[in-house]
Parts: structure tokens; sequence; C-alpha cells
């Protein structure tokens, strides 16, 4: 087992059944171009069913502009990520959107208050010597960062890190925009980003 499995979290930990992945209605939606609008997206994706939100990250980086659609239906939604996953490129945009289901079904803007959903997600094959320096500022774009530890002595091609959020919402936002399509210079692959669940003591 790998060293960073114990602090992995599987479909049974994080809630992930058959019955939610059914119900759930909103898809991330990333490598849109840095100028895309509300309008754009629902005159793009309208075509599926009624949309009841949009909701684009301000402030991304060039290149890396990333939206929640959120339709009336589950079968809307489903039928929005076969369809555009890699096929559908807008314009001004570098390449094909990325969509998927997402994993945090609640309002993007909803406060985090009371909430028990982790702050932290494990990111993993990352190139070996990169700074702090550098993870931080690329996942401050999805919230602020609380901390950063970054595991010393990885053996060459296992370089991984922890990164901790001020709220579970930037926390899966950026699980969800960084599992296998976030490529750091000097990586071999794209990087895994988890959830990483704490145990409570009984």
């Amino acid at each position: 087992m790998a060293c960073h499995d114990a602090f992995v979290a599987s479909p049974a930990q994080a809630g992930v059944s058959g019955s939610r992945v059914e119900m759930a209605r909103k898809i991330f939606v990333g490598s849109l171009p840095s100028a895309v609008t509300e309008d754009l997206l629902r005159s793009e994706f309208d075509r599926f069913g009624r949309i009841d939100e949009v909701f684009i990250k301000e402030g991304c980086p060039v290149g890396k502009q990333w939206a929640f659609v959120t339709f009336a239906s589950a079968d809307a939604a489903a039928a929005a990520k076969e369809a555009c996953d890699r096929l559908l490129r807008l314009p001004g945009a570098e390449r094909a959107c990325d969509v998927m289901l997402a994993k945090n079904q609640g309002s993007p803007g909803a406060a985090d208050a009371g909430s028990s959903a982790p702050r932290k997600i494990f990111v993993g094959s990352l190139p070996d010597g990169i700074q702090e320096e550098a993870l931080r500022l690329e996942f401050s774009k999805y919230g602020i960062v609380e901390d950063l530890f970054l595991k010393p002595g990885c053996e060459p091609g296992r370089q991984w890190a922890f990164v901790t959020f001020d709220s579970p919402n930037a926390a899966a936002h950026a699980q969800e925009a960084s599992n296998g399509r976030l490529h750091f210079e000097g990586a071999a692959r794209p990087c895994e980003a988890r959830v990483r669940w704490t145990r409570l003591k009984q």
C-alpha cells in the first residue's frame, strides 16, 4: 500500500453512492476562456435542459477558468457531461472543456457554517523539488490556503503534499478542478487530488 493511501477518501468515506450520483444536478466545467460569461454558458448548456444556476469562478489565471452549471434535473447534467467532456470548445478557449459531475452538490456561494466536511486535500504526483510557494500560488485561486504541508524526503516521482483551505467548499472546488487535470511543470503526469478525511475519535 502506498504511504498516502490511508489519507485518501474512498467512495464510501466520501459518501458517494449510486443514488447520490444519480441525483447530481451540478456539473463542473473547466478549461473555459477567460472572458466566458453566464449568458454564453447558458446558451451552450440549456440545450440539455433547464438551468437553475451558473457560478463562474472569479480571478482565475489565463487558461484555468472554470464554472459550475446546475440543472433542474440529474438527467440533464448527465447528458451535458456525456456530450461535452473534452469535446466542447468555446470561442477563445485554448482547448476543449473538461466537464464532470461535481462532487460538492451544494451551492457554491453557500456558507460552510456547521459543516463537518473536510477542508484538507491530498495532492500527489507532484514534481520532485517543487516549492511551497508554487503550490500556494496554484491552489490559492480556489480559496484561502490556511496551511500547506509538503512532505520532505519523498522517493523520486512520489512527492506529495497536504493543502488545507479555510472552507470545505474551497477544498471541494480545488479537488474537482485539479484531480487528473492539473499538470505541474516537471511532473511525469497530472497530479492526484483527493479529499483527506480525518477519523473522529470514538
